[in-house]
């Protein structure tokens, strides 16, 4: 195991490796804190440790699924960031949960059996079911969104002509490369003729690739024929305010910060198994607008009789490859991005979560700082 004891911090942080949705939630939480005058480390893969360093934060890599003993980190307090899967040896540190999914846990996926001295989770549009309120809620803290700095002021852009897509960290356990590119491949293909239909130039059109493609083939094929693609990017802020369209996978993150720009999120197909409930729910609130709502409607379909996410990871990976790809879903895309192009609408309601749970986090912990870090203060995080 790495030694981490080099760099005393006051918080460490460390997000699970599935792509930029944990990841930005550490990067907003640790900006906070140092922001406040707290020192913050934050631990991820080989490539998320590229955009936090890019970010102006300081981290390191960790192995994920392995014991990681907080003793090694040096840190006062540390954070999971949606890691619930990382053997944790607490060492009479404090150990925090930070979670955006607790709605999904006890229906979509198991309860956590995670040894947290504070829950701290980030509301949505719906009920947390009862099975997971009652597993956390002696020592649960519910926040607001957590945003990114460059989303709690809209950034003002005097052109906003861009179509930006930014098919989210496309990483999970049950997805390879291929089935990524392949995914990418397609959306690409119903999104650049809608383009043509407006004449808008390629040069217009920017790609936000995840890092792992970055070298790919069909990031080389993008540049060359004049796509601007960006790659580990540490704030999407501005390029978010410079987007006349703004496509993006159908997550909870990059939602919130489309929304908090002013931009209506335009959800490609889910293509992996969260997505599923996560667009259920943003179509009942009436947040965004979906491509190919037909395909969605397909998708729901594999949930009817087991909410079982891991069952639906593998069902969902072989729908989409039989299904997905089909010209009609491509052609319905094209047809709704075309249209949105031509209404040119904005959205209005840009904190449909608030917007400070970032901060709402350093004040939950702060008053912990000053305190010599024991078992003892360990369970006052969780009576007081």
């Amino acid at each position: 195991m790495k030694n981490y004891t080099e760099e005393i911090t006051d918080i460490t942080l460390f997000a699970a490796p599935f792509g930029f949705g944990p990841l930005g939630k550490a990067m907003a939480i640790a900006h906070a804190f140092k922001n406040h005058g707290y020192t913050t480390k934050i631990l991820t893969d080989d490539i998320g440790l590229q955009i936090v360093k890019a970010s102006g934060l300081e981290g390191d890599t960790y192995e994920y699924k392995k014991p990681l003993d907080l003793a090694s980190l040096n840190t006062r307090i540390a954070i999971s960031c949606m890691d619930i899967s990382t053997p944790v040896i607490k060492s009479g540190v404090p150990l925090v949960l930070y979670d955006s999914l607790l709605w999904l846990r006890g229906e979509w996926e198991h309860l956590p059996k995670y040894n947290e001295d504070l829950y701290i989770a980030q509301r949505f549009f719906c009920e947390i079911p009862k099975a997971a309120l009652n597993n956390v809620k002696d020592h649960l803290y519910l926040v607001d969104a957590v945003l990114p700095e460059s989303s709690l002021h809209k950034t003002h852009n005097e052109s906003e002509e861009k179509i930006v897509l930014y098919p989210g960290g496309l990483k999970s356990p049950h997805l390879g490369l291929v089935y990524q590119e392949d995914y990418l491949e397609w959306v690409l293909e119903a999104i650049i003729p809608a383009l043509r239909l407006n004449d808008i130039q390629l040069s217009n059109f920017i790609v936000i690739m995840p890092p792992q493609l970055k070298n790919a083939p069909i990031t080389k094929t993008l540049e060359k024929i004049g796509v601007d693609v960006k790659s580990e990017q540490k704030d999407l802020g501005e390029i978010i305010a410079s987007a006349k369209a703004f496509i993006i996978a159908p997550g909870i993150e990059t939602m919130l910060e489309a929304c908090a720009h002013g931009k209506v999120p335009l959800y490609l197909p889910p293509y992996i198994s969260p997505h599923i409930p996560q667009i259920i729910e943003l179509r009942l609130a009436g947040i965004g607008m979906e491509l190919c709502p037909s395909f969605n409607d397909g998708l729901f379909s594999l949930n009817e009789d087991d909410k079982n996410m891991g069952k639906i990871s593998k069902t969902m990976l072989k729908y989409n490859q039989e299904k997905l790809y089909d010209d009609v879903y491509k052609q319905e895309i094209i047809r709704n991005l075309d249209k949105f192009i031509k209404l040119n609408i904005n959205n209005t309601n840009r904190y449909p979560l608030g917007r400070y749970g970032a901060n709402q986090i350093v004040n939950i912990l702060e008053k912990y700082m000053s305190e010599e870090i024991t078992n003892k203060t360990a369970r006052l995080l969780v009576n007081q």
